[in-house]
């Protein structure tokens, strides 16, 4: 039962997590390009917390128009 110490230890699990998904689902699979996408929205997440521009980690999946809606009420 062993809890995260910050963002960078859990992206190790999750760096493992991709990698190994990666390699059991080959391309040009459904899966293979479903992990890629996750990866690449993990990334952004992490380098926008990484970078204080965001303290919402799934602020990456929002458009504009949702971010919009959330300031209008």
């Amino acid at each position: 039962n062993e809890e995260y110490t910050g963002l960078n230890h859990f992206s190790v699990d999750m760096e493992l997590l991709f990698s190994n998904a990666k390699r059991y689902y080959k391309q040009p699979s459904r899966e293979h390009q479903d992990v890629l996408e996750l990866e690449k929205l993990f990334n952004l997440s992490k380098e926008a917390l990484d970078r204080g521009t965001s303290t919402d980690p799934f602020s990456v999946f929002r458009t504009d128009e949702e971010d919009e809606d959330d300031g209008a009420e």
